[in-house]
């Protein structure tokens, strides 16, 4: 038998945001999505796991070519190859190439570009949220008050160096970082403590919205990938009804998280990633919708068939981001009134969620143990 009329595959980009991408390949395999897997290199963990046997090619450098999307468009071989959303850099290269790829049998699941980088970067999200009314963090130009954070601008300066934040805790720290960055390529805001709470959304392009919300309760040094987090319900707040409204009236549509921290009844606006984001598993083990209107928007299934029935606080883990740190000499984060007596007695809960320990990705979370050993 040939294919079928219109048949439809993701393709996705791995040994980047790595749990997102195990987490999307659970949703896609429980609902019979095809899907096809380019490695980052022969060293990629998707070789640990179950999904080795989807893996059509492997990337020659960490660079990306529309070249690569030729080859891997013969590899796939469908009328329409959605490109899963995985990384800002991989997002950034197909909107810049959008209309050679969608005349090739690609589907680009974003916004158009302009609109995207307007959300992705962190300086004209920040303008845009005032304009909405939504609290963001004190601006720094002089007179600082540590600790603060230093913000990149861009996603990448004008000599394409990718810049990420830096939490500054004293002024010493200050001369530092001068030496080490570009002044002019950052700008500076006040460091919010509190609750550090994601609100989690898709906009389809038939207008309706999906939301859901998380509160992060450890994440690693400098404010990287979270570490443990539970389900919440932080997205049936007003705050998250601004949020509806603001992305809605801006013509956004896809995938979105914003970074909130709820501080003295605040809800401050931390960053926005128009992209999936680390603790994905989340949205499968609590029964968000968010991977079911996403790939409804695209046809791979049905909605009708959708019946999920959401939970508050269940518990998403990644042990591998304690040992991580600990290698680096690092000391993991904890938000709001959480702290490590809380995390002991809540260890069975949340190992017992571990993203990797699991059937399909056993090996993973061994590989992950054993490293950091």
């Amino acid at each position: 038998m040939g294919k079928q009329k219109n048949s439809k595959a993701i393709l996705i980009i791995s040994g980047f945001n790595q749990r997102a991408v195990i987490s999307f390949c659970r949703f896609a395999n429980e609902n019979n999505i095809v899907f096809h897997i380019v490695a980052e290199s022969k060293n990629d963990t998707i070789f640990l796991s179950s999904y080795k046997n989807h893996v059509i090619d492997i990337r020659e450098n960490l660079s990306i070519s529309l070249y690569d999307f030729e080859r891997w468009k013969i590899k796939i071989d469908e009328d329409n190859i959605i490109i899963l959303p995985s990384t800002e850099y991989l997002n950034r290269f197909i909107l810049k190439n959008r209309l050679h790829l969608e005349n090739n049998n690609y589907v680009v699941p974003l916004c158009d570009a302009n609109l995207y980088d307007k959300i992705s970067d962190k300086y004209s999200f920040s303008d845009i949220c005032k304009k909405y009314d939504i609290q963001i963090p004190a601006e720094y130009d002089s007179d600082f008050k540590y600790p603060c954070v230093a913000k990149p601008k861009r996603y990448s300066t004008q000599d394409d160096l990718i810049l990420k934040p830096v939490i500054i805790h004293s002024k010493e720290a200050h001369k530092t970082f001068d030496e080490n960055f570009n002044h002019h390529n950052f700008y500076f805001q006040e460091f919010i403590q509190g609750k550090s709470i994601y609100l989690l959304f898709y906009f389809s392009t038939d207008g309706s919205v999906s939301s859901f919300s998380q509160e992060n309760l450890i994440q690693q040094d400098q404010g990287l990938s979270i570490i443990a987090a539970v389900s919440s319900d932080h997205h049936l707040n007003e705050i998250s009804l601004k949020y509806k409204n603001m992305f809605s009236e801006l013509g956004f549509h896809g995938l979105v998280m914003v970074e909130t921290k709820l501080y003295n009844g605040q809800y401050y606006m931390i960053e926005a990633n128009p992209r999936l984001w680390g603790p994905s598993q989340l949205i499968l083990d609590s029964g968000m919708d968010l991977f079911h209107h996403f790939m409804a928007d695209y046809g791979l299934i049905p909605l009708n068939t959708l019946n999920k029935v959401y939970r508050k606080d269940v518990a998403y883990f990644w042990s591998g981001g304690i040992f991580s740190d600990r290698r680096e000499k690092l000391k993991v984060a904890f938000h709001g009134d959480y702290n490590q007596e809380q995390f002991l007695q809540d260890y069975y809960k949340f190992f017992s969620s571990e993203v990797y320990l699991r059937e399909d990705t056993l090996n993973i979370f061994y590989s992950e143990h054993k490293n950091y050993e």
